[in-house]
Parts: structure tokens; C-alpha cells; sequence
């Protein structure tokens, strides 16, 4: 038995070292400036090579040649086969610390408390069809799927440079609504009612707001309600780059009131302090934020589409970012978390608050998706209270 086991090792480290590589693959392309039609295919092939490939294995070692499940020598694998085991094998352990350091990474020390709300909309609109038969529909039906539901968070933040007069500033983070039809308006609609029913200084959106330009018109009566004294301030993002119609959508929001981030940088008065709000809409759009008409001790909030231009916020030294793009990878597996993250950190910063001095990074889950399915993973919107100074330090 202890022959099978050690043997069945060399069989089971270059599965899951291939699996692992191929999946991270699959994540850092999607972070790249690449078009749909592009990242499909490699999509497509990973579902379903990973899983051929992994039958091969078990097959071609496992039950012949060397036979590996029934108590063979690994020294009778093929030394070719013999290099590429090892190099999967070193693929699936550096998979599994990588897995295990995020798994045990400490909350970032900035947070001061955090709460959640949770809304089954579906429940709370039965008599209103909430479900569609737009972009992969279908998706809507898969079991357990909370694409109908939507946390409310409410999460406190203790920054070092934030001016003690803005001790309480609010802000309302929307990110990644992915008008596709396959979520009807009834359901964002009620988003905004819940969203209008706390106070909110200032409101952004992250980007993502189109999968479809037919759905331009639902703009209005959703984002276009919101308002805050510090004003509305959006950007957009990879899906309104690949199928929205960019100048209308951002002309549409520009009518509702709302700033354009992604274009200009802006210098905000708030009770005697300047803010200096900026987006970043690359690697799909733009340039970058303009700095230059910030001083060095003033605040800086960067709006991003993307974790991945956390670098460039820290070189610029950004005091808060704000992100969406990765949905908090949509299926979080038990005990493992998301598997599956459009990034180049790959799942690093799905979802969450991060500390990466001298930025504190919030990513949010967003509410939409291209395909309709979250499972453990419920939509969100955010409402950030920030504090003055250091979060006190938690017992433990």
C-alpha cells in the first residue's frame, strides 16, 4: 500500500502542477489588452485539454507502462516523461505555498470593522421577472447560483493621511453592473433603492457597465439617480471597451451627472483639503492618471478597472484604490476560494481589502458578470467609511 501511495505521488504532483499552469495561464491572459475572440479559444482549449490530458496521464502511467497506481517503479517512467513530471511536480507544490501564504495573509491592518448586509432580491421582487434571455442566460439556472442575491457592505478604514476633517467621509463603490439582459433592470433598479437608502459623500464606478449597447437606455434610471455632495465618478472597462460603444456610454453618463474619471484627473474641495480623484482605464484605454497637479501632501484616490495597475498606484503614491474587474473570481470552492481571476496576480486580489503601502487596495466583487453564475461569491455593493489615523490593533 505505501508502494501505491508513493508511487500514485509521482502520478498525482504533475496533474495537479498541469492543471495549476494552465489555469494560471488562462488568468494572466485575460488580464492582457487582448479581444475576446482572442482569449476564447485558449479558454475553450484549457476545459478541455486540462481534463484529457489528466486521463492520459492516469491512463499512460497509472494503469500501463510503468504503472504507477498499482505499486510500479517511477524509475520505469520514460526520462522524458520523467522531465516533464518534475517540472509540473515543482509547478503544483509552488501552486500549493502560494495557496496556503495567501490562505493565511492577515486582514489589512487599515480596517476598523466590516459588516455585511445580504438581499435575496429575487425573493424580495417575486412578483417581477428578474431573469432575462440575454448573453449566456442559461448560466442563471446552474444550482445554487447568487447572481440574484446582493451583499451591502459596509466596511470602515483607518488611513494615515486622511485629513482629521474628513474623519466619517463616505464613499459608495459600484463596480462591474455588466448590463447583458440576462439580469433584467427590475434587479438593479432595487440595487439603487438600497444604495439611496445610506448617506454617501461621494460615488464611483469602477467600470464594466456594458456587455451590450442596446442597453445604453438603462443608464438613466439607474446610475443616473445617484447623486453625492463630492459628485458621481466613473470609468470604464475592458467589456465597454470590447462591446459597448465608448463615446455614448460615457456621453450618457455625462448627461446624468456623473465625471468622467478615465479622461480627467480632478481636484476636489472638501472641508478645507484638496482630494485628487483619478482613473485608470489601462492596459484597454487611456494613458494613465495625470499627477501633476497634486502636492505631495495631498490625498490621492485612484479609481481603476483593474488590481493590476496596483504598481503605478504605488510608484505614484496613491492613498486609496478602488478596483472591480475580477469579480472575486465568481466561484469560490470551499477551503480553496476562487480559482479563476482576469489578472496578472492571477486570484491574489480577487476580491477584498488589501495593504500594499503605500496603497490600501479595496477590490470589489461587483455585481454583474458576462456569464450569470456566482456561487459563493455574492454580488456586492460598498459603502467605505474612512477614519483618520491607524485602526487600533485587534486582540489576537
Amino acid at each position: 500500500m505505501t508502494d501505491v501511495l508513493k508511487s500514485g505521488g509521482w502520478l498525482l504532483l504533475p496533474i495537479v502542477g498541469h492543471a495549476l499552469f494552465w489555469i494560471g495561464l488562462v488568468n494572466r491572459v485575460h488580464g492582457l489588452r487582448l479581444r475576446h475572440r482572442v482569449v476564447l479559444p485558449l479558454q475553450l482549449f484549457h476545459f478541455l485539454w486540462v481534463p484529457l490530458a489528466s486521463l492520459g496521464w492516469i491512463w499512460g502511467l497509472g494503469l500501463h507502462g510503468p504503472r504507477l497506481l498499482e505499486g510500479g517503479n517511477p524509475t520505469d517512467i520514460p526520462g522524458h516523461w520523467r522531465l516533464v513530471g518534475i517540472a509540473f511536480s515543482l509547478v503544483a507544490v509552488s501552486g500549493i505555498v502560494r495557496w496556503f501564504l495567501l490562505r493565511r495573509r492577515p486582514p489589512a491592518s487599515q480596517i476598523v470593522s466590516i459588516r455585511g448586509t445580504i438581499h435575496e432580491i429575487e425573493q424580495e421582487l417575486a412578483s417581477v421577472p428578474l431573469r432575462g434571455r440575454g448573453k449566456n442566460w442559461r448560466w442563471m439556472s446552474l444550482p445554487g447560483n447568487e447572481s440574484l442575491g446582493l451583499e451591502m457592505i459596509e466596511l470602515e478604514l483607518a488611513l494615515p493621511r486622511l485629513p482629521p476633517a474628513w474623519d466619517g467621509l463616505r464613499i459608495l463603490h459600484l463596480s462591474d453592473l455588466h448590463f447583458t439582459g440576462s439580469v433584467l433592470r427590475p434587479y438593479f433598479d432595487r440595487m439603487v433603492d438600497l444604495a439611496l437608502e445610506r448617506p454617501a459623500d461621494l460615488v464611483v464606478f469602477t467600470g464594466d457597465l456594458l456587455d451590450d449597447e442596446r442597453f445604453l437606455d438603462w443608464i438613466p434610471p439607474t446610475l443616473g439617480r445617484l447623486s453625492a455632495p463630492l459628485g458621481c465618478h466613473f470609468l470604464l472597462g475592458n467589456h465597454d471597451w470590447e462591446w459597448g460603444d465608448l463615446p455614448r456610454s460615457r456621453a450618457v453618463l455625462e448627461h446624468c451627472g456623473w465625471h468622467d474619471a478615465g479622461k480627467q484627473t480632478r481636484r476636489l474641495e472638501y472641508r478645507g483639503h484638496p482630494l485628487i480623484l483619478a482613473g485608470d482605464e489601462r492596459p484597454w484605454l487611456g494613458q494613465g492618471p495625470d499627477w501633476s497637479q497634486a502636492k505631495a501632501d495631498d490625498f490621492r484616490l485612484l479609481l481603476s478597472h483593474t488590481p493590476d495597475n496596483l504598481a503605478s498606484a504605488r510608484r505614484s503614491g496613491v492613498d486609496l484604490m478602488l478596483a472591480g474587474h475580477t469579480h472575486g473570481g465568481q466561484v469560490c470552492l470551499p477551503f480553496v476560494g476562487p480559482i479563476y481571476s482576469p489578472s496578472l496576480f492571477g486570484v491574489k486580489y480577487a476580491g477584498g481589502t488589501f495593504d500594499s503601502p503605500p496603497v490600501l487596495l479595496r477590490v470589489s466583487r461587483g455585481v454583474g458578470g458576462l456569464h450569470p453564475w456566482r456561487w459563493n461569491c455574492r454580488p456586492e455593493i460598498t459603502f467605505l467609511t474612512l477614519r483618520t489615523g491607524m485602526a487600533p490593533r485587534k486582540p489576537g
